[in-house]
């Protein structure tokens, strides 16, 4: 099977062959002011950095990245995009959006290998609202002031993402924390302009309702961009009886303890404290979490990384991706007794465990110290979500 993506645009790309691993394609209807919907489309790019080493300034890995970093403001954020996918010289689907910008944008280098991986989100820009209701309320000061004070709540949320933001990626620290700035700056000629601090609008209600909108769209794209662990969309606080009961995770058991052969898949983790970042290997079931293993040495050393450089019993705040849900969770530092993968491929002897809300252990001080982080992890994203 072929996949192909492509932007058109002044950092334009075409991407084929190896250089793309997945495709994901999204569609959901979403409300910005009711009663005001729009079908919001998204298109997920996983794959390969491949350098043209001759040619860098022409690469079209690198490009995607530079077109990632664009400001929200440039207008060459947007461009056109089309995603394909082919067998045997058929094709399968293809979608284009003729206004798109990136809303996420990772790269993960290994000191092993010579070539990077890249996760890129792109969104279809806001179509023209469609109203599904035939009550749309009057342009009212009170409508003007609902706007704002949600515009207002989105500015305030980009503010606590700053916090972790500085210490995980200082790059895009710099670059959102720039159009922050634009964006209060535009709120306030607009506050000016429209009196809307005194709410009085001086009689021009529709087209304050109008420049706030397109201020809010603007925040929204920051939204996005601004989240520290771009990837992550939603964190959920699963006991450890739903997520046992997660589909991946049982027919993980089926193959490691029923069918003792090689598990495939894995668990991405982020460690919440450090922002980094490892992949999980399910070992067993637990007594009330799961049993778990860094499937390489790459893995291993990040583990150790995040438990700064030593071993500990002492559980950390992570979130655990397992299938399409990401749930708050705590991790243990202490490899201890069997494991399936050879220490000669991850480097570790033993398993670590994986808690959950509602997971114990024997040790009372152990399980105290997982459910604290549990609840740090869900504190933290509740801070920045």
């Amino acid at each position: 099977m072929d996949l192909k993506v492509r932007a058109e645009g002044v950092n334009g790309f075409n991407l084929t062959g190896e250089a793309i691993e997945k495709l994901g394609f999204n569609r959901r209807l979403v409300m910005t002011n009711f009663p005001w919907w729009y079908t919001q489309r998204t298109i997920t790019v996983q794959g390969r950095i491949l350098p043209n080493v001759g040619d860098a300034a022409n690469d079209e890995t690198i490009n995607t990245a530079r077109w990632a970093l664009t400001n929200a403001t440039n207008p060459d954020a947007y461009q056109r995009f089309t995603a394909s996918t082919e067998s045997a010289g058929q094709v399968l689907s293809n979608r284009t959006f003729d206004s798109a910008f990136v809303v996420n944008y990772t790269e993960r280098f290994s000191a092993q290998s010579g070539v990077g991986t890249f996760s890129a989100t792109v969104r279809e820009r806001a179509q023209t609202p469609t109203v599904v209701r035939t009550n749309q309320p009057a342009a009212t000061a009170q409508n003007v002031l609902d706007r704002r004070n949600r515009l207002l709540e989105t500015l305030e949320r980009i503010e606590r993402r700053l916090a972790v933001l500085r210490e995980v990626d200082p790059v895009v620290y710099n670059m959102v924390s720039a159009q922050l700035v634009g964006l209060r700056r535009d709120l306030d000629l607009l506050n000016a302009r429209f009196n809307t601090e005194g709410g009085t609008f001086l009689g021009w209600e529709a087209a304050a309702i109008a420049e706030i909108t397109a201020l809010q769209e603007r925040a929204d794209a920051l939204l996005m961009k601004s989240c520290p662990f771009g990837d992550i969309s939603n964190v959920e606080r699963l006991t450890w009886q739903v997520v046992n009961n997660l589909p991946e995770v049982r027919a993980w058991n089926q193959q490691a303890v029923v069918d003792r052969v090689p598990v495939e898949g894995t668990m991405s983790v982020v460690d919440v404290r450090t922002g980094i970042r490892f992949n999980l290997q399910f070992h067993a079931y637990g007594n009330r979490h799961i049993d778990v293993e860094p499937p390489t040495r790459e893995d291993t050393d990040a583990i150790f990384r995040a438990f700064g450089g030593r071993w500990s019993w002492a559980s950390r705040p992570v979130w655990v991706t397992i299938g399409d849900r990401t749930i708050a969770a705590a991790l243990h530092g202490q490899p201890h007794s069997s494991q399936l993968v050879p220490e000669s491929v991850n480097g570790m002897n033993g398993h670590l465990c994986l808690h959950f809300e509602g997971s114990r252990v024997t040790n009372a001080n152990q399980t105290a110290s997982a459910q604290e982080a549990v609840r740090e992890a869900w504190d933290a994203w509740n801070a920045i979500k």
